[in-house]
């Protein structure tokens, strides 16, 4: 059994196809997730929840499909979550978010180019709120079924760079 795995990947365009096994949770000393810019396709298993030095989950520009699973409020270490590009849906899992942000080592959020739809504005009262909370960067779409109060920077144009993305930072 694999207890210690120190890369994953190069990181990205490595081409890599399939879905992430849910077995990836038993690899409990695994601190950072690099799977971006690959061909992943499916859902993102609850069971990465499962791994609490996880300090960087980066799964941009792939295929993923579905939620993002509540399991990640686990993640107490996690100071990236990248999901950027991907066909993610659902409501924002605010409950989540809140529990990493009260651990003080969130620090880059990038959800945006997915479906995620919800009311942001409870997300950034709380890291308005509470200066321990280190957020640096927080990217997530400007679309109709997004409300958000608190953006430094929203889009208007829906060209398609970050530039039109709900910042605060």
């Amino acid at each position: 059994m694999i207890s210690y795995f120190d890369v994953i990947c190069t990181k990205g365009s490595n081409n890599l196809k399939g879905s992430i096994p849910s077995e990836i949770g038993a690899l409990k000393s695994l601190q950072f997730l690099l799977l971006d810019k690959n061909k992943i396709v499916g859902s993102i298993p609850s069971t990465i929840g499962n791994l609490s030095k996880l300090k960087k989950i980066d799964l941009d520009y792939n295929r993923l499909t579905g939620k993002i699973p509540k399991s990640f409020e686990n993640l107490s270490n996690l100071s990236t979550l990248a999901v950027r590009e991907n066909l993610i849906s659902g409501a924002m899992p605010v409950s989540s978010f809140r529990t990493l942000l009260a651990s003080k080592n969130l620090e880059k959020l990038f959800l945006h180019r997915n479906s995620i739809t919800g009311d942001v504005t409870t997300f950034c009262n709380l890291v308005n709120e509470n200066d321990d909370i280190n957020i640096q960067k927080f990217y997530m779409d400007c679309i109709d079924e997004v409300i958000c109060g608190c953006c430094t920077k929203c889009c208007q144009d829906g060209v398609g760079d970050d530039t039109d993305d709900c910042t605060i930072n």
